[in-house]
């Protein structure tokens, strides 16, 4: 199909408003979201391949996520410290033991991603 520049710049002008990317398609114009197509090196045309990592949180992202569930962790483990009950009456373990495994689960992860 053959854009006009009018077409070109409403479409580029709607990218930038939405956050989204402007894709030369096999020569057809879509927006879409940024990352969505495996792209020709510095530029945003593609062949239509999809981007296996679209949709998958960065390292980054991951590493906050798992110290945000870390800091919510140890609230909880501090108040298993004051507050000892036992989390399964048959094996004896405690709430406390419990967090102290989900901690270290966690810090493996961690450690893994940076």
């Amino acid at each position: 199909m053959s854009y006009t520049d009018e077409m070109y710049t409403n479409m580029a002008i709607q990218a930038n408003e939405t956050g989204k990317v402007l894709y030369v398609v096999n020569g057809e114009l879509e927006l879409n979201e940024p990352d969505y197509y495996i792209c020709t090196e510095g530029t945003n045309e593609t062949d239509g391949t999809l981007n296996p990592e679209f949709g998958k949180p960065s390292k980054n992202q991951q590493i906050e996520e798992l110290k945000a569930q870390l800091f919510e962790l140890d609230q909880k483990r501090i108040r298993a410290v004051c507050e000892p009950e036992l989390k399964d009456a048959d094996d004896g373990g405690t709430w406390l033991e419990y967090y102290n495994f989900k901690i270290l689960e966690l810090r493996t992860k961690l450690g893994e991603l940076q």
